[in-house]
């Protein structure tokens, strides 16, 4: 989407996060209560530069973006609000104490 130009390419995500901070329900904290799910890996969300050639956007690089949770296929070392979440064709838990477990992990976590 964009093709080569990162203008393009980011203008969907800045409209997103404009039309989030306007919610009500992102008012009451700042999106420190909001979670984020995408089934890509963060580093395609997370474009460090400005070059039309680079991969990616900019999503995860927004401060308001920065308040929420973002679960994602894989994870940054370097940033303690994105988490990797299992890969949907191979997380298979086979009791509900697996989903449960994860699931209290991910709530225990501390965010910035």
């Amino acid at each position: 989407m964009g093709g080569d130009n990162v203008t393009v390419r980011d203008a969907t995500v800045h409209d997103l996060v404009e039309w989030l901070v306007k919610r009500k329900e992102w008012g009451i904290m700042g999106g420190k209560d909001q979670y984020l799910v995408v089934g890509r890996t963060a580093w395609d969300f997370r474009c460090l530069t400005d070059k039309d050639s680079d991969w990616g956007n900019k999503l995860l690089l927004l401060a308001a973006v920065r308040n929420m949770l973002a679960l994602v296929i894989e994870s940054s070392m370097w940033d303690s609000n994105d988490f990797a979440i299992p890969y949907p064709t191979y997380f298979h838990p086979k009791k509900d104490r697996n989903v449960l477990a994860w699931q209290g992990r991910m709530r225990k976590s501390e965010r910035k």
